[in-house]
């Protein structure tokens, strides 16, 4: 089988048993290597009491998120467009407490790092918060944040820039993704690819490519 004629209907089992394998790794954060728990960031905003509202709603209402998510506006900048959109000043070390605590790495992301036998690294739609919330993945090279490069997935521009950081044919990176639109991009831009949501589906796409306990 050519790599290049990679089609959307195969199964990762499809492509082992025909030889095809993998020699680099690419994550997604969010839903994959990570929590993303609205209801944390909620939390800390309603014991804040600068303003009535779910946070979530004022951060895309505000232009906040969707600013931070293609870089059009730093940290700083997502703290100055939520505080002008509510018409009170909300410090970037208050929204770094509220908006950095929906984020958090799992548990098994440690254990399961130190096992794999390819290099790996994370393609991410994140904004620039969250993103300094997690720190970096450990060991991931390249890690690519659409903050930092102006596209979010699933445009095809984002899977691309990513690819050209990447010391591997696309064909033989394996992406684990939560989102079905990602990975049908992923797998359009040579890729093989998995969406994953849990920790037993992540470990489970992993599990030839780690060593033994």
């Amino acid at each position: 089988m050519h790599l290049d004629d990679w089609s959307v209907s195969n199964t990762l089992e499809h492509l082992y048993s025909e030889g095809v394998t993998v020699a680099f790794v690419l994550f997604d954060l969010g839903g994959v290597l990570c929590d993303v728990e609205p209801i944390r960031a909620e939390a800390v905003w309603a014991t804040a009491g600068l303003a009535p509202g779910s946070i979530v709603e004022l951060m895309d209402q505000s232009g906040a998120k969707p600013g931070g998510d293609v870089g059009r506006f730093d940290a700083g900048g997502m703290a100055r467009a939520l505080s002008a959109h509510l018409g009170v000043e909300v410090s970037l070390d208050l929204l770094h407490e509220v908006w950095g605590a929906m984020v958090s790495w799992r548990p098994f992301v440690d254990p399961m790092l130190s096992r794999l036998r390819v290099p790996y690294g994370v393609l991410s739609t994140i904004d620039p918060i969250h993103s300094s919330a997690l720190g970096r993945l450990k060991g991931a090279s390249p890690v690519v944040f659409s903050w930092e490069i102006g596209v979010v997935k699933p445009h095809r521009e984002a899977f691309l820039r990513t690819l050209a950081r990447c010391n591997s044919n696309p064909g033989y990176i394996l992406y684990l993704e939560a989102r079905t639109e990602n990975v049908d991009q992923a797998r359009a831009c040579g890729m093989q690819a998995q969406q994953v949501t849990c920790a037993q589906e992540v470990l489970g796409a992993l599990r030839p490519f780690m060593r033994g306990d």
